[in-house]
């Protein structure tokens, strides 16, 4: 019997880690290493041609003018959706002066894993960011495709980084305006964004991306510790039931930041009016230093991980349920694989064996749902023709034209906003902007 539950549990054990679906993993392995051979290819053909050895130094222009051939496989695309503190605002402070670049963590980020590569451009980090927005702002700006142009649909890697603006005073007098509590409000409103996010727009030629999100807030928008953390427990709450990825750099922090709450490396410098204990939500330049480090390791265990996974008898890929690809269902049956003995009475029904999984998200997540009613719930939802992503593949099986554009039509005439910049925010630039209208 014992057996059995191996088999059953063995590959699922990388689940526990609060994450389920493995597809975007495997895509986004795909599309590095399509993009790599390439510039690689280039690199080589150049080595040839000037007779250079493997450790010759290249000229930069002419790295640079064969990663800017069009004709390569696209990079892997990451947007990073947040408020103010994914702006960088008053990320460049530091003890020894103000950082002479842009301090933001996506972009340190970016350069980081363009040097992780050797300088090769593998990467593209889009940063849709503006002040004050939080979770339901960014559930609008996805369902309206308020979004960077260059940004395609879906992106690889999906970042939610506005943890710190989901627990700020006008978000948490919203939730009371519609008699909530914060916590609710923000199982509301994250609930709202991953099922807005994991619906396919076009259902044909696209899978789904890797979402992912990040908890940066330390404080000081509540001063209990307690209330500090409900945007972190919300966060690993929603992971574990929809299987997404969450980053917590708080969490990487808090003991630092704890064991002295007057530092400001890590944390915001509660005590700059004159030393007088006042409310600071932006961290500074060791935060966002430390949180590219800490998204990098992030993905780079999850890459590990997701290399280390066994391959199962017929089974290439690990996911949710999400992705219409294959038929979608685990398999309970025992299997002898990895040197696992022969089974007595192997064709023997046993009681108790789970039933296959349903397809596409799990059932909103509310007060009345109960473990009565879960499996009917979701089955219900399956039932009814659940949204789920398709590949090219299917949709032509499917007699469906294939739509080959990357990217989603703007239904809002003021989609244009989705790529402001921080100097956008000014009367002149934005008449600027205004005028050719």
């Amino acid at each position: 019997m014992r057996l059995i539950f191996l088999r059953l549990i063995s590959h699922s054990l990388p689940f526990s880690l609060i994450f389920k679906d493995w597809t975007p993993v495997h895509k986004s392995f795909q599309i590095l290493y399509h993009r790599w051979k390439a510039v690689q290819s280039q690199l080589d053909e150049y080595r040839e041609t000037f007779q250079l050895a493997l450790d010759d130094p290249i000229d930069p222009q002419v790295m640079s003018d064969i990663q800017k051939d069009p004709d390569l496989p696209p990079k892997l695309s990451i947007l990073v959706m947040g408020g103010s503190v994914t702006m960088g605002v008053v990320g460049d402070w530091n003890p020894v002066g103000k950082f002479p670049q842009s301090a933001a963590w996506p972009v340190l980020f970016s350069n980081f894993v363009t040097n992780l590569f050797g300088n090769l451009d593998l990467i593209q980090v889009h940063v849709l960011a503006i002040g004050g927005t939080n979770t339901e702002s960014g559930t609008t700006l996805w369902d309206y495709s308020i979004v960077p142009k260059d940004v395609p649909y879906p992106p690889d890697i999906l970042i939610n980084a506005y943890s710190t603006n989901d627990v700020h005073v006008n978000s948490m007098n919203d939730a009371k305006a519609r008699n909530k509590t914060l916590e609710e409000s923000l199982i509301e409103l994250g609930q709202n964004f991953i099922r807005q996010v994991m619906t396919p727009k076009k259902q044909c030629g696209h899978s789904p991306p890797l979402l992912l999100f990040v908890d940066d807030y330390l404080g000081n928008e509540q001063n209990e510790i307690l209330a500090t953390m409900v945007s972190s427990q919300k966060m690993n709450l929603l992971s574990g039931y929809y299987g997404t990825a969450s980053i917590s750099y708080a969490d990487a922090v808090r003991d630092v930041v704890y064991g002295d709450s007057k530092e400001w490396f890590f944390s915001s410098d509660w005590y700059y009016k004159g030393g007088n204990y006042g409310r600071q939500i932006h961290p500074h330049l060791g935060m966002h230093t430390s949180m590219a480090w800490i998204v990098t390791f992030y993905l780079i265990n999850l890459a590990t991980t997701y290399c280390s996974l066994p391959k199962l008898p017929g089974k290439e890929r690990y996911h949710a349920g999400m992705a219409r690809y294959g038929p979608g269902k685990e398999d309970y049956n025992f299997r002898i694989s990895h040197g696992m003995p022969q089974l007595r009475d192997a064709g023997k029904p046993l009681k108790g064996r789970p039933s296959q999984k349903p397809r596409g998200l799990p059932p909103l997540l509310t007060k009345d749902l109960s473990l009565e009613n879960v499996t009917e719930a979701w089955l219900e939802d399956s039932n009814a023709n659940a949204d789920l992503w398709k590949a090219q593949e299917e949709c032509a099986a499917d007699g469906h034209q294939i739509n080959e554009t990357h990217s989603i039509t703007n239904p809002c005439i003021f989609a244009w906003v989705g790529s402001i910049n921080e100097g956008m925010t000014k009367p002149d630039h934005l008449m600027k902007q205004m005028a050719p209208v």
